[in-house]
């Protein structure tokens, strides 16, 4: 058994870091500083809403492929999808599988924006088109999209999808709440309204 794929965007991962330790400096100078304390209760909230929204739209999404299945984390569901069920894999407005039960559709797992689509027609134009990999999905006319192309997150998971391709399968599709992300929505709701309330 292989080892499994996680892709996850990382300019979010990176600007959910950055933010949050804004927000815990935000926090601390309003309890530390004297001057300050009075504030606190009128400043608290968008810290708080930027932790627990920035984690759960962020940083916890994510795409794990293995050798039997695929795991979609989205902010508030999970599903789990086995090879086998996946009828087929779409990228043109992010990563989409298809299946006998409807699409599952990542929210780790999106094209890329204007700008890396730019630089990759600028690349293709100026080295030529070198992904000659057959996994790498062509379009009719047997030109790459720049979402499905290697490097970008949908054409990554795209590609790591068609190389496990496995054969029909019966086994369920399992679609669960992702608790701990409700959890951190309700507490951050609840952080929110009584730093309203008490201020």
């Amino acid at each position: 058994m292989s080892k499994p794929t996680t892709l996850r965007p990382r300019f979010s991962l990176v600007l959910y870091v950055v933010v949050a330790v804004m927000s815990v400096i935000a926090l601390a100078y309003c309890l530390v500083i004297p001057e300050a304390r009075d504030s606190f209760a009128k400043v608290a909230p968008i810290p708080l809403l930027i932790l627990g929204c920035g984690w759960v739209l962020l940083a916890a999404p994510k795409l794990v492929i293995s050798s039997e299945q695929v795991a979609v984390h989205n902010p508030f569901v999970t599903t789990r999808v086995p090879l086998g069920r996946i009828d087929e894999v779409e990228t043109r407005h992010g990563f989409v599988m298809y299946t006998s039960e409807g699409k599952v559709q990542a929210w780790a797992a999106p094209p890329p924006d204007r700008l890396r689509s730019m630089r990759y027609f600028e690349q293709k134009l100026t080295r030529g088109d070198g992904f000659q990999d057959p996994r790498i999905a062509r379009d009719k006319f047997g030109q790459l999209r720049s979402s499905a192309a290697p490097g970008t997150l949908s054409g990554d998971a795209a590609i790591t999808v068609r190389h496990h391709g496995a054969e029909a399968s019966t086994e369920p599709i399992t679609r669960r709440l992702n608790v701990v992300n409700l959890v951190v929505v309700v507490a951050t709701a609840v952080g929110i309204a009584l730093t309203l309330v008490l201020g």
